[in-house]
């Protein structure tokens, strides 16, 4: 399955121009020989996993419990 490599998570396991990679990082992945690799963002790779729900729950944004520090009220 195409997906962006940003979409992807930490851990799992793709193919780019005919390599095996492993993501490592936000933006670094390993190939099968231990070369580290510079994705950006936006590369589509090829993934066999299919994307993880994700893991906040669809209810109130984190933003509703922030306040003013004090001192600034």
């Amino acid at each position: 399955m195409k997906m962006l490599f940003c979409e992807l998570p930490i851990g799992s396991r793709f193919e780019f121009r005919g390599r095996r990679y492993e993501k490592l990082a936000l933006s670094l992945a390993c190939d099968e020989e231990r070369c580290g690799n510079i994705f950006q963002d936006q590369t589509e790779v090829l993934s066999d996993a299919t994307p993880l729900p994700a893991s906040r729950p669809a209810g109130r944004p984190w933003t509703e419990r922030l306040c003013l520090a004090p001192g600034q009220r």
